[in-house]
């Protein structure tokens, strides 16, 4: 098993501890659902972590979730705004 490959499961864990631990803890305040976009460019982000061996397949995968998130944030500041 590569560096690469150690860094990508003790990140995959971590994200597995983290959504587990806001999943168990009450929730204080209410919690916004998730937007089709933000869950696509998720899932696209994952995609390139998961394609870490093709790095252009990799790189073109986190780039698109990356730019679809922040078209995400900026229609989400949009809509606050009015």
């Amino acid at each position: 098993m590569e560096i690469s490959h150690s860094f990508i499961i003790i990140t995959l864990v971590l994200i597995a501890i983290i959504a587990v631990i806001f999943y168990v803890l009450p929730q204080k305040y209410k919690s916004a659902n998730l937007s089709p976009l933000a869950g696509l460019s998720f899932g696209l982000i994952l995609s390139g972590m998961f394609f870490g061996d093709e790095r252009i397949i990799s790189y073109s995968f986190i780039a698109a979730g990356v730019t679809l998130a922040i078209i995400d944030i900026y229609n989400k500041h949009k809509e606050l705004k009015r």
